[in-house]
């Protein structure tokens, strides 16, 4: 969706156009690291966490 909304912003003509894509593609990134991110704490924590 980041790579779509930037190739967007490329074509549409308008400065609030461009921006309103720039920041749909900079947020998805964004949303994509912040759900990245609880997999990867329970990933470490499995990883540390002793086995009983």
């Amino acid at each position: 969706m980041a790579a779509a909304a930037r190739r967007i912003s490329r074509r549409v003509s308008g400065l609030l156009w461009r921006l309103f894509w720039l920041l749909l593609g900079v947020g998805s990134y964004v949303l994509g690291a912040l759900l990245l991110l609880p997999g990867l704490a329970a990933t470490v924590w499995l990883l540390v966490s002793p086995l009983e």
